[in-house]
């Protein structure tokens, strides 16, 4: 029970206390007045018949006697009158039976009255002649005893009114600074750490309050260091120094898990950069021009291909630069290399008279190279570059090209429309094992689209996601996505279920407003699914996130981010997130080691979630090595065809 509400019966307990002893002691009070008033009653009625009828009785007249009885009998509250002689034999009586109008019957049963008798004695000169006795009428009383007590009553019961109020007004006053407490420790789960201002007056309050703001700020300053001791390791052993880009280690393990992953890039382009005549550049301006010329390359390569979703830039070494474009395909190439071509004109003005900046080898992956042979394309495209002219670009010629199916973007229209309209989305799912390797955490949603509605050519959602994402149907896709899913969870009704939402459908004010309505009207349901946002994409988004998950909050929807790690961004942004669960990118996990550099900023990366409530996930999980070295790290739950395929 809330103090607040054991403060409240206290009162209520003591008021009603007060009431019942202040009831008491005024009902016994006005009891004895009431009885002395009946005492004196009855005397002086007794007294005043008496002298009134001496003569009467001193004659033996009982017509006078009787007449003077009713008279006084008549004429006040008299219970009994009796009349006797002087041999004690009952001359006259009058009597009248307790009945008082507006009284009820049981107070007069349970409140007895002691009814005193009055007596006086009637004298003939020095003899006496009789008596007089007389009971006085007690429905008085009783009439004056139930209204003290009904008065009594009520201005108790409006004064206790009153108190309470006062006391509840000023209880409420007292005890907001614990209220405050509370919310402040459901903020400090939820990642916040507002101090409470004001301060309390109250000294045991103050120095809770004051207690609770000093944790409040350790706590923070605590997952502030943690956050900042973890980006300081990754970018040491991930990113480059002088531009800030991706290390080529990073690179290739990015580049790796990218290419050879089971259910990762379908198709993408490497393009190999490298400046002309560094060393010479070098050897005339000095290292340091060197290394600003080194940051102003990085910068533009950025800056010319901002906008554009999975895209890795590094720094390899020395002038070479790399671009890894994931999800572009041959008939991007050229329009890639341009892009970079442009940037690297930007140089001209830092090169000092070194007129030829750079040149471009482009190789295109389409699911059939190995790391090696791709890299070896993309040198050799290099080459030819450099060969031909200054800042010149090459492609690298396949020799065939079957694999590959070569659609313009209204043909892509064409097959993604028809796709929505005939139902040819398919929804597969792939399990999410905890540690235990038999639990099942959730499952994951894969899309695949049915080429031509046939269900044998199933196309795997990045080949064609790209194309959905850059023709504006994101929102159309993601709806379509999310609806099949609700539909299995709601004729399944167990599991929960991971369905991965384009970040370009926050935009969409349509797709956003028939989310919050179909999860609202969907509670039960809406509980089951997990929204999964690609870190890479939602960094620039998480505005639009942070409002998703505010007009979503009272449907009970779960929120998770996947591919944790493939940006530089600071972790700094998740204590600003209601998120459940993160997804470590597979470049991380594919073909890590216990005493690899990328277990320890697993290591880091875990503790900092754990601190968060948020439950890390390892994906690419693709052999039993890497599986044994995950609870190692605390890691929570793993993803891989090692532990299951998508079906």
């Amino acid at each position: 029970m809330k103090l607040s509400r054991q403060l409240v019966l206290l009162m209520l307990g003591v008021i009603t206390l007060l009431l019942v002893v202040s009831l008491v002691i005024s009902f016994n009070n006005t009891k004895q007045f009431v009885e002395n008033q009946m005492v004196s009653h009855a005397q002086d009625a007794a007294t005043s018949l008496g002298m009134s009828a001496s003569t009467a009785m001193k004659d033996n007249d009982e017509i006078i006697t009787t007449t003077l009885v009713n008279a006084m009998f008549h004429a006040g509250d008299y219970q009994l009158v009796q009349v006797f002689d002087v041999h004690n034999q009952l001359l006259v009586e009058r009597s009248l039976d307790v009945q008082v109008e507006g009284i009820p019957r049981w107070f007069i049963s349970v409140v007895e009255l002691e009814l005193p008798i009055g007596e006086s004695v009637v004298m003939d000169g020095w003899a006496q002649a009789g008596k007089i006795q007389v009971i006085s009428h007690p429905g008085y009383a009783y009439r004056k005893l139930w209204n003290a007590l009904i008065d009594t009553f009520k201005g108790f019961i409006i004064s206790a009114l009153l108190i309470l109020l006062i006391s509840l007004y000023l209880l409420k006053r007292v005890l907001y600074p614990l209220a405050q407490i509370e919310s402040q420790a459901i903020a400090i789960s939820n990642r916040k750490f507002d101090p409470i201002d004001p301060v309390p007056e109250t000294i045991d309050l103050k120095r809770i309050v004051e207690a609770m703001n000093h944790l409040a700020q350790k706590v923070g300053q605590m997952l502030k260091d943690a956050d900042e001791r973890a980006q300081q390791f990754r970018d040491r052993i991930h990113r480059d120094e002088v531009t800030g880009l991706s290390n080529r280690q990073h690179f290739n393990e990015v580049l790796e898990h990218r290419m050879m992953s089971s259910d990762s890039t379908q198709h993408g382009i490497l393009a190999l950069i490298q400046l002309y005549e560094f060393k010479q550049f070098n050897d005339k301006h000095g290292y340091v021009a060197g290394d600003e010329l080194l940051k102003k390359t990085a910068q533009a390569l950025a800056s010319a291909l901002d906008g554009m979703e999975s895209i890795h830039i590094a720094h390899l070494s020395g002038a070479s630069f790399s671009v890894f474009a994931e999800d572009m395909s041959f008939v991007d190439a050229g329009s890639l290399a341009k892009t970079l071509t442009s940037a690297l004109a930007t140089l001209s003005s830092q090169m000092q008279g070194f007129m030829d900046v750079g040149h471009i080898g482009v190789a295109c992956f389409d699911g059939n190279q190995t790391v090696t042979e791709l890299l070896s394309m993309a040198d050799v495209a290099l080459r030819d570059a450099q060969s031909e002219s200054a800042n010149s670009w090459c492609i690298y010629q396949q020799t065939t090209d079957d694999t590959v199916t070569v659609r313009t973007a209204s043909q892509w229209r064409d097959t993604i429309e028809s796709a929505l309209n005939k139902d040819w989305l398919v929804l597969q799912k792939q399990a999410v094992f905890r540690m235990d390797g038999k639990t099942i955490l959730h499952e994951e949603v894969y899309l695949r689209l049915l080429e031509d509605g046939d269900k044998s050519r199933l196309m795997d959602a990045g080949k064609f996601m790209p194309m959905v994402q850059s023709l504006g149907l994101a929102a159309m896709v993601d709806r379509k996505v999310i609806e099949k899913a609700l539909l299995m969870l709601s004729e399944k009704h167990e599991g929960i279920l991971a369905v991965n939402v384009s970040p370009v459908s926050l935009d969409d004010a349509d797709f956003v407003n028939w989310l919050e309505k179909t999860l609202l009207d969907m509670k039960d349901i809406a509980v089951k699914l997990i929204l999964e946002f690609s870190e890479y994409g939602i960094v620039k988004k998480l505005d639009r996130l942070k409002t998703l998950q505010q007009r979503l909050g009272a449907t009970g929807v779960q929120f998770s981010l996947d591919h944790f790690g493939r940006g530089f961004t600071s972790f700094a942004y998740l204590q600003s997130l209601d998120l459940q669960y993160i997804k470590i990118d597979g470049s991380y996990v594919f073909d890590l080691k216990e005493d690899s550099e990328n277990s320890f900023y697993i290591r880091g990366l875990t503790e900092i979630a754990h601190g968060l409530d948020i439950v890390v996930i390892a994906e690419s999980v693709e052999s039993q090595s890497v599986w044994e070295v995950l609870p190692k790290l605390k890691v929570d739950a793993g993803q891989g065809y090692y532990l299951a395929k998508p079906a």
